[in-house]
């Protein structure tokens, strides 16, 4: 049964804040979700309009109430803007989730999608004592690829 009341804790790295989504991530996950090189390398498709966002946060919502999926907005600790998203999709076989993550372009190189990364399966395993975290990026997707095998993947 869906748990309208089910949350995602707030998780702090050395220059990230993990937070619940809100409405404000709205436009940030336009702009990223319209970038069509970025949404290409995450085999993802270019909203219409910023209206799909609406709907990207009601989604995110039902499949967080459901147990299907937490997701977690990217904040910079120095400044509270919205940089990029990342989640656990539960329900994998044997106990397992699937990590994803995206992040706005003009951080991309820096580091926070690992840091961001790190501090998800931390909190995988030591919290919801998961025995598999699985990832997977689109062959082409050399940043993607290249955090994942620092991450152990």
């Amino acid at each position: 049964m869906p748990d309208p009341e089910r949350k995602v804790p707030t998780l702090k790295t050395e220059r990230l804040v993990l937070r619940p989504l809100s409405e404000l991530d709205i436009p940030a996950w336009f702009a990223r979700a319209s970038d069509r090189e970025a949404a290409s390398l995450a085999g993802d498709p270019v909203p219409d309009s910023i209206a799909a966002g609406e709907e990207w946060l009601a989604r995110s919502r039902r499949n967080l109430a459901s147990g299907a999926r937490l997701q977690w907005g990217i904040d910079r600790r120095e400044g509270a803007q919205s940089i990029g998203t990342i989640s656990l999709n539960m329900g994998a076989p044997g106990g397992a989730a699937a990590l994803g993550f995206v992040l706005g372009r003009a951080f991309w190189g820096q580091g926070l999608a690992t840091e961001a990364a790190q501090e998800i399966l931390r909190y995988a395993f030591e919290v919801l004592e998961l025995r598999q975290v699985e990832a997977e990026a689109i062959s082409r997707n050399f940043q993607s690829l290249r955090i994942l095998a620092k991450l152990g993947f």
